[in-house]
């Protein structure tokens, strides 16, 4: 499942049984690598009414919290041990590749369990005590996280992605509009890199020169397409401006998506 995952063949993840082996139990990375990844199965899956049940959403939430703890435990070790057993370099790499790879799924999945609590808050239950803890608890959940993404790429992967989630984790905590901003136009200034004058999103897919990684885009894209669901007003032109910005990083999403699969 997890292999489907990294090569963004998401359809064939979501059908695919997880088996654990019993010697990887009392593993944290191996508990939040799969848990992680069914979760994200989950997410992703189209079955109607999924949120309905606010019992679902809840038991949801603690099974997050349960691969986050993991995740956490695991980097935690490797801290305070600087892994003084594992003499293999290349090893220590891959341990830190996986620990990248959960904290990844885990924030991208609270991400999406996010707009389904919002939309579901905003429409029907505001009054809900349950459903407003639950946003509350997500939204601290997904700092803790960011926490760990943080202290993971301080030497290595894109900061497209880590702008991302700090823009996304500063737009659901409602904190500094400002810097909220900052980071969605950093953003659309990497972005604006790679297009032409006339597209706004990604142009370099269809030419096939890319100075960035698929990921980088992707990452960007996904930004874009975020901050025009979910950013005020005021941070746009016009209403124009937000409804090109979300369909041209839809098509990039697209676009990208189909061409991981023929990598």
């Amino acid at each position: 499942m997890a292999f489907y995952w990294i090569t963004d063949h998401d359809d064939i993840a979501a059908s695919t049984d997880a088996r654990f082996p019993a010697q990887l139990r009392d593993n944290p990375l191996a508990l939040s690598l799969i848990f992680g990844s069914c979760l994200k199965k989950y997410s992703l899956m189209e079955k109607p009414n999924k949120w309905m049940h606010l019992q679902t959403v809840n038991n949801f939430a603690r099974l997050l919290d349960r691969a986050s703890n993991e995740i956490r435990e695991s980097v935690r070790f490797d801290l305070t041990t600087h892994r003084k057993e594992i003499d293999d370099h290349i090893e220590s790499q891959m341990i830190r590749s996986f620990q990248l790879i959960s904290i990844d799924w885990i924030l991208s999945t609270r991400v999406k369990f996010w707009k389904s609590i919002q939309q579901r808050f905003s429409l029907y239950e505001k009054s809900s005590n349950l459903l407003s803890s639950l946003r509350n608890n997500l939204i601290d959940a997904f700092g803790r996280d960011l926490a760990v993404l943080r202290c993971l790429t301080r030497t290595s992967v894109n900061e497209t992605k880590l702008n991302y989630f700090e823009g996304v984790y500063r737009l659901i905590c409602g904190s500094n509009p400002l810097r909220t901003n900052q980071l969605f136009h950093r953003i659309l200034e990497e972005n604006n890199q790679e297009a032409s004058k006339n597209k706004i999103i990604c142009s370099s897919i269809k030419s096939g020169k890319f100075s960035k990684s698929i990921d980088e885009q992707f990452y960007c894209a996904q930004s874009i397409q975020f901050f025009a669901s979910f950013l005020p007003d005021q941070s746009f032109l016009s209403s124009n401006e937000r409804v090109g910005m979300f369909r041209d990083a839809t098509k990039s999403l697209i676009a990208l998506r189909k061409m991981s699969i023929h990598l």
